[in-house]
């Protein structure tokens, strides 16, 4: 487990391939994937049938964000393949807002985070919560993002709906730099 804390306040740090190529077991700075992935394995509460099925409901399950060292390591993973060119890191779904909002916080980028507008959480005439469909279109509901930005969308697993996400991005004219998810750093 990585004791390194991030700098108050920072700057860009830790974007690009610097890090790179330090294998799966971590970096030079200490981060060791293995056993991120063990502590995070540690936490399922559904666990599934195989390690990497209940490692995908683990991610899937926003449980495990509440952990400060499983946030931060999990942070500085994303923030390794975050190419430099990146003006802004982008949450495709609202589940993901902290995670985002961590990356940001240890790169220095400012964040959004998408929904799908009023659909999201909206009770419907019974009472219960609906979930959004696939057809509602993306919408900033934290944060702001801008024509022309290089952008990198992290998550902790693949988002849904990546059609309608693709077709946002190219109507805000943005250009995709990375598209992360801890999942797959983490396989």
């Amino acid at each position: 487990m990585s004791t390194r804390t991030a700098p108050d306040a920072p700057t860009r740090v830790a974007i690009g391939p610097a890090g790179s190529g330090a294998g799966a077991h971590g970096g030079s700075d200490g981060l060791d994937l293995t056993e991120l992935r063990a502590d995070l394995l540690a936490t399922a509460v559904v666990p599934g049938p195989t390690p990497e099925q209940t490692l995908a409901r683990t991610l899937d399950d926003p449980g495990w964000v509440v952990r400060p060292s499983l946030l931060r390591r999990a942070a500085e993973v994303l923030a390794r393949e975050l190419p430099r060119s990146v003006d802004r890191v982008i949450a495709p779904r609202p589940a993901d807002a902290a995670l985002a909002t961590a990356v940001s916080l240890h790169t220095g980028l400012p964040f959004a985070v998408l929904g799908t507008g009023a659909a999201i959480g909206s009770p419907t005439s019974t009472g219960t919560e609906q979930a959004p469909s696939a057809a509602d279109a993306p919408v900033v509901i934290l944060g702001e993002v801008h024509g022309l930005e290089t952008v990198a969308l992290i998550g902790a697993v693949p988002a849904p709906a990546r059609f309608e996400l693709e077709s946002w991005v190219a109507r805000q004219r943005l250009t995709v730099a990375r598209w992360s998810t801890l999942l797959h750093a983490l396989s």
